[in-house]
């Protein structure tokens, strides 16, 4: 029997709710303006743990990987317009309070004789609490340079920051996959001499990031449904099928 997820929606169930606002912890982090959202500068732990979560789709094994986590402030800059005190109210219901820690995952697909990665984590891009994806790659026993194929959902700084480690590309051996329209947009010299916060920060990002892969002729880009190996394909930007 064959059995169908789609890979990018598993990843936005689980993460959703904490990545669609990291690329505005980038923007904090990097933007001389006010910060949007304050970030924690120390994590809770105190020693590393094992950051992986491994599931099956069928026969095909699909691990979370995390990159860290962000301390993201609730209280007076992400959620507007409530009661003096309402958010606070509710984080102590749930013994939580702000800031709150959110994860940055990526997800790792070992694939018939290929490793493959969805999305790179941010790296350094949200503070010292991420750049963890190398280590749990290696917990997961799938070393940076043994991932064969990354898969990039779209070119924010929380999915790509973590493709290279200052000069040094993180995947050495990876052919890194981008829908032609984002790299279009995003390399675009005349959008980004115009574009404001946080975009501004986001494309300042691309050259650092994203690059280096491109000159190096692993960037490969794809248009429309794309199947790329038997069974494993994406029939838009954000999402890809696979079948077990």
């Amino acid at each position: 029997m064959r059995n169908r997820i789609t890979a990018f929606a598993l990843m936005t169930q689980i993460v959703a709710p904490a990545l669609l606002i990291i690329g505005l912890a980038a923007h904090a982090q990097q933007s001389s303006d006010k910060p949007v959202i304050s970030l924690s500068t120390v994590s809770k732990l105190d020693r590393s743990q094992a950051g992986i979560y491994r599931t099956k789709i069928g026969k095909i094994d699909v691990i979370a990987v995390s990159d860290g986590t962000v301390g993201l402030g609730l209280t007076k800059e992400l959620l507007q317009n409530a009661k003096p005190g309402e958010v606070e109210r509710l984080l102590a219901r749930h013994f939580e309070k702000s800031p709150v820690d959110a994860s940055i995952n990526a997800f790792l697909i070992k694939y018939e004789n290929k490793l493959l990665l969805i999305d790179a984590g941010a790296s350094e891009l949200v503070g010292p609490t991420g750049g963890k994806l190398p280590q749990s790659l290696r917990a997961a026993g799938a070393p940076p340079e043994n991932i064969t194929d990354v898969f990039v959902t779209h070119i924010h700084p929380d999915h790509t920051g973590g493709l290279m480690n200052g000069n040094t590309k993180v995947f050495p051996n990876a052919t890194i996959h981008i829908n032609k329209r984002e790299v279009d947009y995003w390399f675009n010299k005349s959008i980004a001499a115009t574009a404001v916060e946080p975009q501004k920060t986001f494309f300042a990002q691309v050259d650092p990031k994203v690059k280096p892969y491109t000159d190096s002729g692993q960037l490969k880009t794809f248009e429309g449904a794309t199947e790329f190996f038997p069974g494993f394909r994406a029939p838009s930007r954000l999402t890809a099928t696979l079948r077990a």
